[in-house]
């Protein structure tokens, strides 16, 4: 996944350790043939206050999905 490199990510709700812009996530063993799916939730500090995106990503056995957070129109409102 891309995003900002100063974003906490978590994944179901589960704080990440990551801190680069590029960021990897290998799941458990999954089950071929069944659809999985994991809620991603990146926060940055934009012109004083928290932004948050969340987003919900489907994955497959063996497969690879590519999510990424652009935070570059998340500026306060005055």
């Amino acid at each position: 996944m891309t995003l900002p490199a100063d974003a906490r990510l978590s994944i179901d709700g589960r704080p990440t350790r990551a801190t680069s812009a590029r960021r990897s996530f290998v799941s458990p063993p999954l089950e071929a043939g069944a659809t999985y799916a994991y809620t991603l939730q990146a926060t940055v500090q934009r012109d004083g206050r928290e932004v948050t995106q969340t987003k919900d990503v489907v994955v497959r056995a063996g497969q690879e999905s590519t999510v990424s957070f652009d935070f570059a129109d998340s500026v306060a409102r005055k």
